[in-house]
């Protein structure tokens, strides 16, 4: 049995039997919660439960919920003829709360998840062990909730950074902290690699500066490194891509390119119905009409739309001393301040 058969696992246990579980990992120093235990409701408990498997894979209570759903034999290999997850199920279950971005998440599960979940499928074809990303987009796209909700939801190690963080004055230091972390991606395999701001680091050699380009050449040493090794994804974030050094963009450094964009009528459209459904909104709300109204949004401004709207009804719940709902006019007046 391997950590993702036991993420498969815990998507079908119910909250008593994952408390179980994460009150014996928390015994034996194997997850560190930063609440107590009884206030995580289920979804958050499978959250943090995920992001441990491969330490907890040992606990009797584990190998207790691994005996009951396998049947007491050895859990599906890749080689079986067990179904996999279907493309919805897997959506669900890495993008909880990510309305919208349907060509995005399924970019993300067929390059990034599935060659990292099912290496030994994935070498037969032919397909990188080690994928990596270019995630483009302009600022409040929703590029790296996206990316941080795929990387909970995969129960892979997650190593995230601020690339600019990496830098540093001192001759050597930056390659150092760069080679340091990709030695702690494979120790931790599967593991996904995360560089946030990678324009902020990794610019057009000719146009940086020059105690930085041993940076780039560091990186591009090391992805070399990761494809042969394989088990490590990585992913780099952009607001624009122009600014990256050319030898960073080539094909056999970088598998894949995904643009996102904001969003369109269609999807702002959903964003807002969606979005919507946990707010006390009134039901006869034309979210067609808004969606009209909000050309050029981004998913980030939509939600905070909503907010705003929803910050109004909740003074005049105290204004006038009893529940509201959120109303035209309390959207009206939010969009237009």
């Amino acid at each position: 049995m391997n950590s993702l058969h036991l993420v498969e696992v815990l998507s079908k246990l119910k909250r008593p039997e994952l408390l179980r579980i994460a009150r014996e990992g928390r015994n034996e120093g194997l997850l560190a919660p930063v609440f107590p235990l009884n206030q995580y409701d289920t979804a958050a408990l499978r959250r943090l439960l995920r992001r441990h498997a491969h330490r907890l894979l040992h606990l009797p209570s584990v190998q207790e919920a691994l005996r009951r759903y396998a049947g007491g034999a050895s859990a599906p290999s890749e080689s079986s003829t067990a179904p996999f997850p279907s493309l919805p199920q897997l959506v669900e279950r890495l993008f909880p709360g990510v309305y919208g971005m349907y060509a995005e998440k399924e970019r993300l599960i067929e390059r990034l998840y599935l060659p990292l979940a099912y290496p030994r499928i994935a070498e037969r074809y032919g397909v990188s062990l080690s994928p990596t990303l270019l995630v483009i987009g302009p600022p409040g796209t929703g590029k790296s909730f996206l990316l941080r909700r795929f990387a909970q939801g995969t129960g892979f190690q997650v190593l995230w950074v601020s690339a600019p963080s990496l830098a540093n004055k001192w001759y050597g230091e930056t390659e150092r902290h760069l080679r340091s972390l990709v030695k702690t991606a494979l120790k931790k395999r599967p593991a996904l690699l995360v560089l946030d701001e990678v324009e902020g680091l990794f610019v057009d050699r000719s146009k940086n500066l020059p105690w930085l380009n041993g940076a780039t050449l560091q990186l591009l040493t090391l992805i070399d490194t990761l494809k042969e090794q394989g088990g490590v994804g990585v992913v780099a974030l952009a607001n624009r891509k122009n600014d990256l050094d050319p030898a960073l963009l080539r094909s056999e450094r970088i598998d894949e390119e995904l643009y996102v964009s904001l969003p369109d009528l269609e999807e702002r459209h959903q964003i807002l119905v969606q979005a919507s459904q946990k707010l006390p909104f009134a039901p006869n709300i034309d979210w067609k009409y808004w969606a009209a109204q909000t050309e050029g949004y981004s998913r980030a401004d939509l939600i905070h739309l909503l907010k705003k709207a929803g910050q109004r009804a909740f003074l005049a719940h105290f204004w006038e001393g009893k529940p509201q709902l959120i109303t035209e006019l309390d959207l009206r007046r939010a969009i237009s301040e």
